[in-house]
């Protein structure tokens, strides 16, 4: 739990992008002189003034996911054509093979983000059972009419460094209204921001995957139904800060290709500090110490179990960052550090105090198939 031995090179892009799609007010203003469409005509049919309209297409600002709905759908394009021209898909799509292998194969526009050893290793019969619960989900939104691009704020550039994961979290907690405040359900607020979310069987070794929906510019998670509530959020975070990597993971060229996201240490630190951050808002840690008056020689078990079961996470991610903050000492570190590893070997990886929380577990596809009368 040393600082100084946490990675913060690898051997990836560490480049930053300003915009994820910085054409994607030129592609707006081809296909609409395609069909022979105003910006007048354009911005009534997308409830947009037209001088919106007119910046948009200017690249003078970057549109939401909901505006690029509309616009699609007065189009009548799917909402990819926006965000990626012809030329991208058809890349992605020839490259698919030789990038994922047999047992990867696109479904309606699905693709692995992130490959991983464990993963590689797993059975083929894995993904062919993936494969069919996404294709169950797909055809269940679509019978039903469900708005199937997610309202999660994708589109936010990012810079791949720790840094950048830290001001990701903190900039997508203001922009969804959340401030510094505890998120005692994290999987029932991303489902109801249209994340598709399902927890079932993986093998060990795997806690979660992801596939992203380049269709709808959405996205499916599937985490462990074996691991704990906190590891399962946790490991729910670091997937939504895969989707960031790998919607900004083009290849040194400029090629506008997105490319899987290879678990290099540094990739994992990214993705664990976007969680750590979005779950532990230094604000929160601080404030609340503060208010208890808790300094950093303080710290005990019993100390550590109620503050970390109040978060709802990890007696180890809360430990971690403790130090991160600096709001703990060293001994503190190297005593609670070992009971609490001491503990997992001696409980079989069982949560110490485990968070009382009922965290929602497929809610959102059961009430799909309910509807649908399954």
């Amino acid at each position: 739990m040393n600082k100084q031995n946490t990675p913060k090179t690898d051997p990836v892009d560490n480049s930053s992008s300003t915009e994820l799609f910085p054409k994607v007010g030129s592609i707006v203003r081809t296909l609409r002189k395609k069909r022979r469409m105003s910006q007048s005509e354009l911005a009534r049919l997308c409830d947009m003034k037209p001088t919106q309209l007119c910046n948009l297409e200017a690249d003078k600002n970057t549109p939401s996911l909901r505006t690029l709905g509309r616009i699609s759908s007065a189009l009548q394009v799917p909402l990819h054509d926006l965000i990626a021209p012809a030329t991208y898909t058809e890349s992605a799509s020839l490259r698919l093979s030789e990038t994922f292998g047999e047992r990867n194969p696109e479904t309606s526009g699905l693709l692995r983000m992130t490959l991983e050893t464990a993963a590689e290793n797993a059975p083929a019969e894995l993904f062919e059972r993936l494969d069919a619960l996404m294709k169950e989900y797909l055809s269940l939104e679509q019978k039903q009419g469900v708005l199937q691009i997610s309202q999660f704020p994708f589109t936010m550039p990012i810079d791949r460094s720790e840094r950048g994961a830290e001001l990701l979290a903190r900039a997508i907690r203001l922009r969804l209204g959340l401030g510094s405040t505890i998120l005692f359900d994290v999987v029932d607020f991303l489902e109801s921001q249209g994340v598709r979310i399902l927890q079932t069987a993986l093998p060990d070794g795997i806690d979660s995957l992801s596939f992203f929906d380049r269709t709808n510019f959405n996205l499916f998670v599937f985490l462990n139904e074996n691991a704990t509530p906190e590891r399962q959020q946790f490991r729910l975070l670091c997937e939504i800060a895969n989707t960031f990597l790998y919607l900004n993971n083009r290849e040194r060229n400029g090629e506008p290709r997105v490319r899987p996201i290879v678990d290099t240490r540094a990739n994992r630190h990214f993705a664990k500090t976007f969680a750590a951050t979005f779950l532990m808002p230094e604000e929160l840690i601080r404030m609340t110490c503060l208010q208890l008056n808790v300094k950093p020689e303080d710290w005990n078990w019993d100390l550590l179990l109620n503050f970390k079961q109040r978060i709802g996470v990890s007696a180890q991610s809360f430990l971690i960052r403790l130090e991160e903050l600096n709001l703990i000492t060293d001994e503190k570190v190297e005593s609670l550090g070992q009971q609490i590893q001491a503990y997992y070997e001696a409980n079989d990886w069982a949560e110490p105090a485990p968070t009382t929380r009922l965290f929602s577990r497929n809610a959102r596809f059961n009430l799909l198939k309910l509807r649908a009368g399954n």
